[in-house]
C-alpha cells in the first residue's frame, strides 16, 4: 500500500537557499503539499512560490533559521541532528515518518562532507544513537562535539543556512 499523497505534507524550514531550492523542488512531486518557513534574505520565497504556485505556501519569518525550526517543531536546543530527532518524536507518537533517496537533501552542502566523511558518518551514527536512547542530558544537547568547530559559532552556521 502506497502513500496517499494527498494526505502528505512536507514543512521545509529555509534561509538564503536560493541556490539550493531548484533542486529540492524539482524532486518534490507536483501534487504533495509543501509549506515552506522562510527566513531568507535572498530570493528563496520568490523562487519557491514561482516554480511551485500550486500546493504550496509560503510563510515569510524573518529571522535565523533555527527561528524557522522552532515553527515548524525542531528542537532548536539541538546544534545538529534535529531532523533525525524530529523524525523519532513523530515516529513514537505513532505517525508515520517516510524518507526517500529521491529527495535532494544536503546535496550541495560541502560543509559536512569537507572533514572528511569518516568523521561525518561516526559523528552521525554516535550522536544520533545518544539522541534516539535519551543519553544526551539537556544540558549538553547544544554541543555540536567538535563537529561545527571549524566555525567560527553556530550563530554564523546559522546565518549561512
Amino acid at each position: 500500500m502506497g502513500i496517499d499523497l494527498n494526505d502528505l505534507t512536507v514543512v521545509l524550514p529555509t534561509r538564503n537557499e536560493s541556490r539550493n531550492i531548484r533542486n529540492f523542488l524539482s524532486s518534490l512531486p507536483e501534487d504533495v503539499s509543501l509549506v515552506v518557513v522562510d527566513a531568507s534574505e535572498d530570493s528563496t520565497a520568490e523562487i519557491v512560490s514561482s516554480l511551485r504556485p500550486d500546493y504550496t505556501k509560503v510563510i515569510m519569518h524573518p529571522g535565523s533559521v533555527t527561528e524557522a525550526r522552532r515553527i515548524v517543531g525542531f528542537d532548536i536546543g539541538l546544534s545538529c541532528n534535529e531532523d533525525s530527532e524530529l523524525a523519532w518524536r513523530i515516529t513514537r507518537k505513532g505517525y508515520k515518518s517516510c524518507f526517500t533517496f529521491d529527495l535532494v537533501v544536503y546535496a550541495g552542502d560541502h560543509r559536512r562532507l569537507e572533514r572528511g566523511m569518516i568523521r561525518k558518518t561516526l559523528h552521525s551514527i554516535t550522536r544520533c544513537s545518544a539522541l534516539y536512547f535519551n543519553l544526551i542530558p539537556d544540558r549538553w544537547k547544544d554541543s555540536d562535539w567538535g563537529y561545527w568547530s571549524h566555525m567560527n559559532s553556530n550563530r554564523e552556521l546559522q546565518n549561512e543556512n
